[in-house]
Parts: structure tokens; sequence; C-alpha cells
């Protein structure tokens, strides 16, 4: 069986964040391509990651991608 996590946090946002990682990865990911979702314990923290191999974030855009709103492709500014 899988070890129990317990996390004193706000369960909706976490959805949220876990969400809106899983879904971006899947929508800007390459067509046919792989997401995968990792959880670590490093005995101190939990760190969770979610990984595409899709073509990446330009160096040009990285320090705006935290900008609320802000899109690298302006095509793409629309729900699919």
């Amino acid at each position: 069986p899988a070890p129990s996590v317990w996390v004193k946090a706000d369960a909706y946002r976490i959805t949220q964040v876990l969400t809106n990682l899983i879904d971006n990865a899947i929508k800007y990911g390459r067509e046919g391509g792989k997401v995968v979702v990792t959880f670590e314990d490093d005995k101190k923290e939990w760190l969770v990651s979610v990984k595409d191999d899709g073509p990446g974030i330009s160096p040009e855009h990285l320090n705006r991608v935290f900008e609320r709103f802000y899109r690298i492709e302006k095509s793409r500014s629309k729900d699919k």
C-alpha cells in the first residue's frame, strides 16, 4: 500500500495548483507527448513536480511567466 501523507494546507488551493500545472503540461506539451507527476519525500519536505516533454519556455519569457494573464503565445490566449 502507498504511504499516507498529511498536509496542513488549503485543500482547494492545492487542488487548484496541481490542476493548473497538469492542465498546462497537457495543453502546451508536444502532441502525443508525456506528462509525469512525481511526489518525493526528502524527510523535511515533500516535492511535487509536473514535467512534460514539450518545447519548454524560451529564456526571454522566463522572468514573466508568473505575471497574471501573461501569455507567451497570444494565439493560445483562449481556451481550446
